[in-house]
Formats: C-alpha cells, structure tokens, sequence
C-alpha cells in the first residue's frame, strides 16, 4: 500500500448550473497529503469566494486522487493512438474512393480528395511532433478573475454613490 507522501491528488473548484459541470474554476494537480492539509483552509477560501460570486449556483470543492498521467506522458500516448487512427482512416478512404461511384460533374472526386488530403496534412503534423489536441492544463485559476471582477462592481457602486 502507497503512504500517503507518494500518493499525488487533485483540487479541483467546480460551478454547476443545474447538474452539469459548467466551469473548472481551480484547478491543481501533483498534489501531496501535507500540502493538500496545509492549505486547506485556502482551497475552502476559494469555494467561498466562488460562492460570492455565483451566489445561484452550486459550488464544489473536490480533493481527488491524481490518476492521469502526466502532461508529457499524456501528449505521447495521444500522439501515438491519433497516429494509429489517421492510418487507418486514410486506409479507409482510399478504399472508399477507388470504389466510390464516379459521378458526372466530380463531386464525389472533389469530396472524397479533400478528405484524404485534410487526413494526410493532420498525419504529417501529427508525425512531425505538432500537437494537435486538446491538453488538460497543470493548473488553472480563475477566482483571481472573479476577484477583480467583484472588485470592479464594488468601485462602480462608489463612483455611483
């Protein structure tokens, strides 16, 4: 069994309309034990901040434990299944088009080209080490943002006095 030094976690602040998810408001992984307990009463400070802000909608605290791998362990596993995938789409379409019926004015020619094309220029960027994809960021906060923005609506409520 992992002590708990060596176990990574995850603090994550979540704004909710309704039952969904609609913003990650903190985000923070590689986390320990300790500094997760050290700052506890900082991530409880954020929630509130968050429910300052968003006074309607559900806040959330999560401490998770941190199971995805790392930023760039994520990106070579990735790179290497969409590698894999835009293969065998390419396979795929040339098979297609050298059954594809041909019609008169070349529509179906036009279609099924630039298809390959777009497929091959993806694999080659993909080949070349351009990430092309999504990647989950390390950390996020955006309560700073929310800070200033409650800051601004206090000073306009001076200036109007």
């Amino acid at each position: 069994m992992e002590s708990l030094d060596v176990r990574k976690y995850v603090v994550k602040i979540q704004l909710y309309q309704g039952h969904i998810v609609d913003k990650v408001l903190y985000y923070k992984r590689q986390l320990n034990y300790n500094q997760i307990k050290r700052f506890e009463w900082y991530f409880n400070l954020l929630r509130s901040i968050a429910n300052l802000a968003f006074p309607k909608s559900k806040v959330e605290l999560k401490i998770l434990d941190d199971t995805l791998p790392l930023k760039d362990d994520y990106i070579r596993e990735k790179t290497i299944n969409l590698i894999k995938g835009k293969k065998r789409r390419l396979t795929q379409l040339n098979s297609e088009y050298k059954t594809a019926w041909k019609d008169m004015f070349g529509e179906v020619d036009k279609h099924y080209r630039s298809e390959i094309d777009k497929t091959e220029k993806e694999l080659n960027d993909l080949q070349n080490g351009k990430v092309i994809f999504w990647v989950m960021p390390e950390y996020i906060n955006m309560i700073k943002k929310i800070i200033n923005d409650l800051k601004q609506i206090e000073n306009d409520k001076e200036t109007k006095n």
